[in-house]
């Protein structure tokens, strides 16, 4: 029993340094003000395509699947945990 937790918890353990070397080999260049804009308006133009398709308010966005146009919805109140 010993020898299966010594084991998981070394490849836990491995597993964890390639994962922190994986991450801090990728260099992230800080975002432009332009990009920042840009970003927020794509945003701004999918959230009004969004609400304009809901058209009410008894309805609110579920799943919206590969090569799909358009969100399966829910009705309003409804709980989904996303797991």
């Amino acid at each position: 029993m010993k020898r299966i937790v010594f084991s998981s918890l070394t490849v836990l353990l491995i597993c964890s340094l390639a994962f922190t070397k994986a991450t801090d080999e990728i260099e992230q260049k800080p975002w432009t003000l332009s990009e920042v804009d840009k970003a927020i308006k794509h945003c701004e133009v999918k959230v009004s395509k969004t609400l304009g398709h809901l058209n009410t308010y008894k309805k609110s966005p579920h799943t919206l699947h590969k090569g799909e146009k358009y969100w399966n919805t829910k009705p309003a109140g409804g709980w989904t945990s996303g797991f």
